[in-house]
């Protein structure tokens, strides 16, 4: 139920706090917006990704058949119901959920606290040793779990360049969310060079060497990092260039495999 449920606790815990998910009257109350996926480990600011419930895991003879029967399923289904639990506390948390699709549309408040009371009977809170290790983390951060799938555990070029979750269409918005501060330091860097030739008019700083020397230090400071930054800018997108090049071809490349296998199939006459 979820692309990296095996993870240790560590990890988990560099990406978020081992504590509940706030309601979702809580979420709308802090502006983010609620963005539904079929992933049950995302969360990004201002944006949390929670699942939709499925109708099956509430259902009972569905859990004796399939869920019981494997402790993995078991305990990602008792993480997941445990999450909702958190997520769905009041009743306007029931009716922002039903707004969204993320529950169904038969269930009532009165149906859903003696559902989760039955949850809470037969899960520990305080251990929580019936769930899986990523439910013990109600929300995890987008960027910390980017910075883990990149460099953790084994370095892997496709890992670093795409991170957990690949979610740029252009090179544009990637630049703007990634390199959006650089604007902010060059403003800051501006306003300290004007700061600087202003002191360096005035007669008591004038003849003073040490700050002389800061400031031609921070000019060429200056002068290096705008090239050093652009630098790592091109190189970058070298790197996503060639990358999303080379995936391309082989992509079609496959894709032409697949073809002529086909072909050849019916030609022999293979089913």
């Amino acid at each position: 139920m979820s692309r990296d449920s095996t993870k240790s606790t560590d990890t988990y815990g560099l990406a978020g706090r081992p504590t509940g998910a706030r309601p979702l009257h809580r979420q709308k109350m802090i502006q983010r917006q609620i963005v539904i996926t079929e992933q049950v480990d995302l969360r990004h600011e201002p944006r949390i990704f929670p699942k939709p419930l499925p109708d099956y895991i509430l259902n009972h003879q569905f859990w004796k058949e399939t869920i019981c029967n494997n402790a993995a399923l078991h305990a990602s289904s008792c993480g997941f119901l445990l999450s909702y639990a958190w997520l769905l506390c009041h009743p306007s948390d029931l009716k922002i959920a039903l707004e969204l699709g993320l529950i169904s549309s038969e269930i009532i408040w009165k149906d859903w606290t003696t559902f989760v009371d039955t949850v809470l009977t037969n899960i520990d809170c305080e251990a929580l040793d019936m769930v899986n290790k990523r439910y013990q983390y109600g929300e995890l951060r987008l960027s910390r779990l980017h910075a883990i799938y990149r460099l953790t555990p084994i370095f892997k070029p496709e890992h670093f360049i795409r991170g957990f979750l690949y979610g740029y269409s252009r090179y544009t918005v990637f630049f703007t969310r990634n390199f959006g501060w650089v604007l902010l330091v060059f403003l800051y860097i501006t306003i300290v060079l004007d700061a600087m030739q202003v002191s360096l008019g005035t007669t008591k700083l004038q003849d003073n060497k040490i700050f002389q020397r800061a400031s031609y230090s921070f000019a060429v400071f200056s002068i290096v990092l705008p090239v050093f930054t652009v630098s790592i800018g091109l190189l970058l997108f070298s790197c996503f260039f060639v990358f999303n090049l080379l995936k391309t071809k082989m992509f079609l490349k496959s894709r032409k495999q697949y073809r002529r296998a086909l072909i050849r199939s019916r030609a022999v006459g293979v089913p």
